[in-house]
């Protein structure tokens, strides 16, 4: 739900505003090519902490902070591609704002599993930095993906959008 939430809104809410395409076809694609063997691979070892009784598919406070979770990413995600568009052009703003969801998904993934810190999420939270890195600063795939260089800067906050987005997910687990 957390990723969801975001690809709906990001690929609806720009051209809407006239700010032009942020997600593109070819970006979606890249986005649920990532999230969802990643969650997979993630989950696939986690104890269940709900009751086997109950009939709800997801219980009602997790469904309202998977939602905030999303919202949160993705009003940070508009916030970073509005102000690139208006300074560093479309393309930037495109690359900062794709970043900025993969690091998002990057901390779902991480908030969900928090505290169980596997060797399999490390590699898998190093993998998807790498991939985050890669898609913007290697000329290739940036082509390909019709994104631009971006420095650190941009970078640093594209990974803090993606943190904040997750902290209601990591409040929940630790108060646990």
């Amino acid at each position: 739900m957390s990723f969801h939430v975001p690809v709906i809104l990001l690929a609806l809410c720009p051209p809407i505003f006239g700010w032009g395409d942020f997600l593109l076809p070819i970006h979606i694609v890249l986005l649920e090519m990532v999230v969802h063997p990643v969650s997979a691979f993630a989950f696939e070892n986690l104890v269940s902490t709900s009751n086997k009784r109950e009939k709800q598919l997801l219980p009602m406070r997790q469904f309202l902070l998977a939602m905030m979770s999303g919202l949160l990413l993705s009003a940070g995600t508009l916030a970073i591609f509005r102000y690139n568009l208006g300074g560093a052009g479309l393309d930037t703003a495109r690359s900062v704002s794709l970043v900025s969801i993969l690091f998002g998904n990057i901390f779902f993934v991480l908030a969900e599993c928090w505290p169980l810190l596997t060797r399999r999420l490390v590699i898998i939270f190093l993998s998807l930095v790498m991939l985050a890195c890669i898609l913007v600063w290697e000329p290739h795939a940036a082509k390909l993906f019709h994104l631009v260089s971006i420095g650190w800067a941009e970078m640093f906050l594209a990974l803090g959008v993606g943190a904040i987005a997750s902290f209601p997910s990591f409040i929940l687990r630790t108060r646990r």
